[in-house]
């Protein structure tokens, strides 16, 4: 069968309009990877530039960090020192004139060698006295800080302040663990008292020989 010279050219323009379209379908697939993949190079990217920030403040705060480590005081790894904080708080406010009406120590938490405490307090005092106290604490430097602060009339509209705030306490752990007390050795056991030796027995009286009755002799008139 042949075709005409018309037919060739619509055959000829459907295959120019399929490879078009084609070819658009496989180009716009090719630049939607590629716009993909900039993407995640430019994500990549910022990525990188923000690891790289921190690596060269990383020295920064290493040193900040030690410099706050060599404000706070020193305690063994395996010292218990909750009350020991807990009664440099009350001294603190007792010296304000704030009182402490109830404190819940929470449980350490540890960074390494920096360790926090958590105590968690109900006070009552003066505006003044808080004021103080307040004072006081941040003229301890990092050793004390203060959070979740709340205040309200104790009683009316006058009168003393109430509320509560949580105290955090840091410090460091530092040295090698304190030996404990050696055990108390037990005491030697008490050898028993040797038995006494029995006494010798007595040997029995050697028994009296029979004595022989004696011949009466005759007396001759």
């Amino acid at each position: 069968m042949k075709l005409n010279t018309r037919e060739l050219m619509v055959v000829a323009g459907l295959v120019l309009l399929l490879a078009l379209v084609v070819t658009t379908w496989l180009v716009s697939v090719q630049v939607a990877e590629w716009t993909s993949s900039l993407q995640v190079q430019k994500t990549l990217r910022r990525r990188v530039q923000t690891a790289q920030g921190l690596v060269n403040q990383r020295a920064e705060a290493e040193r900040r960090l030690q410099a706050v480590q060599r404000q706070l005081p020193d305690y063994p790894p395996d010292r218990d020192v909750t009350a020991e904080q807990m009664t440099a708080l009350e001294r603190l406010a007792q010296e304000q004139a704030l009182t402490l009406i109830r404190r819940d120590p929470d449980r350490e938490k540890t960074s390494g060698e920096l360790c926090e405490l958590s105590i968690h307090c109900m006070w009552e005092a003066s505006l003044e006295g808080l004021v103080h106290f307040l004072y006081a604490l941040q003229q301890q430097g990092a050793t004390f800080d203060i959070s979740q602060l709340t205040v309200m009339p104790a009683a009316g509209t006058t009168g003393p302040l109430k509320g509560t705030f949580t105290v955090i306490c840091s410090y460091n752990r530092k040295g090698p663990a304190v030996e404990g007390k050696p055990a108390v050795e037990g005491r030697p056991k008490v050898e028993g008292k040797p038995k006494a030796e029995g006494k010798p027995k007595a040997e029995g009286k050697p028994k009296a020989e029979g004595l022989q009755p004696k011949t009466p002799r005759r007396v001759t008139p």
